[in-house]
């Protein structure tokens, strides 16, 4: 029986066994932590606010009060919000977004997390819509709220899988989670497939209408935390331009964007469409001290909204790091999906299964995930490899090692 897919902390437990065992060093491309220098002028705004020189400082009744370390709003910092609507219209184009219709949240997955809870509190035991690949915790949280993940297989064509979830959208979906591009593959969910989509979701709500259901929206939580990694002569495609569906909530990270993943903020920012908006933002507010997280983190809210957004962050060593894994990957023999964004790639050996693959790769050093804790089957293929951390995936001896991995399971 094969076993399950190791957890990324497993992953970095077994390659220090590795090492140890022989004396080599290892290369950890499992995981997707953004490494690098973050903006300047956040880390002087942060530093202002939590300066380390105190020894001039006394606590005295006339201090300042440190009001950026305390409780905020639940629904964020005012200024933070505002910021984001100005950074939704001016760098995105999105001219409908509104500081009142944004929720700050505790990253993405906070945010995610109080949609699915408001999902369960109107149709409890509903089904949650999920494509594979994708980003393990979903189904987790899904299920954690009392929702059951509706899985719809892998496939690189549109046209496939518009179909399956035909078939899989009914009267049970009260929600479907969209991620783009997409953790793995770095798919870009394009124009075709989105208007698709919309005209299932909207043949779905005319019926539920037509028979008198009083849940009338599936809710779409469109999960875009990786929007800025456009790989070259890419463009991003906006679910908001295209899907034509009014009940979308846009689930946005400086995780990734940022590199900020310690920090933990995120947003929800709701279409004016979105029905019955302003009882809907007042609903997901009410709930968020239920969740238990209080509220985002207040100081990086404060230092955001005191500075000119985007971040900037350099991603080219980066995105230049994906063509050359892509390149050379194939050259060895593997096959790849072409990612369009996003710092990940998925690559497969032909007629290998992919936990085979994850174990040849370990035995000589590489850290991968296994395509299998993303919903692949593992007649797939595929493992995930991170461009993330640039020190694991430029080094020296990585292509031969993928290139022994390769023979030994070849036979050659």
């Amino acid at each position: 029986m094969v076993e399950p897919p190791l957890l990324i902390r497993d992953i970095k437990q077994v390659l220090e066994e590795i090492s140890h065992k022989k004396e080599i060093e290892t290369i950890n491309l499992s995981q997707g932590n953004p490494l690098g220098p973050i903006d300047s002028r956040l880390k002087a705004v942060l530093r202002e606010y939590l300066s380390e020189d105190t020894e001039d400082t006394e606590d005295t009744e006339d201090s300042e009060d440190s009001e950026s370390e305390g409780y905020c709003a639940s629904k964020g910092h005012p200024p933070f919000l505002k910021r984001l609507a100005e950074y939704e219209r001016e760098h995105f184009g999105n001219q409908d977004a509104n500081e009142e219709r944004i929720i700050a949240t505790f990253d993405a997955s906070g945010g995610i997390n109080l949609l699915l809870a408001d999902v369960a509190s109107r149709m409890p035991t509903s089904e949650v819509v999920v494509m594979a690949p994708h980003f393990p915790p979903y189904c987790a949280w899904i299920k954690n709220k009392g929702l059951t993940p509706k899985v719809i297989p892998f496939t690189l064509d549109d046209i496939d899988l518009l179909d399956d979830l035909e078939q899989a959208i009914g009267s049970r979906t009260g929600a479907l989670i969209l991620n783009s591009p997409r953790n793995p593959t770095g798919i870009i969910d394009s124009e075709y497939f989105l208007r698709g989509l919309g005209a299932i979701l909207n043949a779905e709500k005319r019926r539920r209408s037509d028979s008198g259901s009083r849940e009338n929206q599936i809710v779409v939580i469109n999960d875009q935390p990786c929007r800025t990694h456009i790989n070259g002569g890419k463009e991003m495609v906006f679910a908001r331009d295209h899907l034509r569906y009014d009940s979308v909530v846009n689930v946005n990270s400086f995780s990734k964007e940022g590199r900020l993943a310690g920090r933990r903020l995120g947003y929800l920012e709701i279409p004016e469409l979105f029905p019955e908006v302003n009882s809907f933002v007042d609903r997901l507010v009410d709930s968020v001290l239920g969740l238990g997280f209080v509220q985002a983190p207040t100081p990086l809210q404060y230092a955001i909204a005191e500075v000119e957004l985007p971040l900037i962050t350099d991603w080219s060593e980066h995105i230049a790091s994906v063509r050359n894994y892509c390149s050379n990957l194939r050259e060895i023999g593997y096959d790849v999906i072409e990612p369009e964004g996003g710092l990940f790639v998925c690559a497969r050996v032909p007629e290998i299964e992919s936990h085979n693959l994850h174990k040849a790769l370990l035995e000589v050093g590489i850290g991968t995930v296994d395509g299998r804790a993303f919903g692949f089957k593992s007649e797939d293929g595929y493992v995930r490899l991170s461009m993330y951390d640039l020190k694991q995936s430029s080094h020296d001896e990585v292509f031969f090692r993928f290139e022994r991995a390769y023979e030994v399971l070849r036979g050659e």
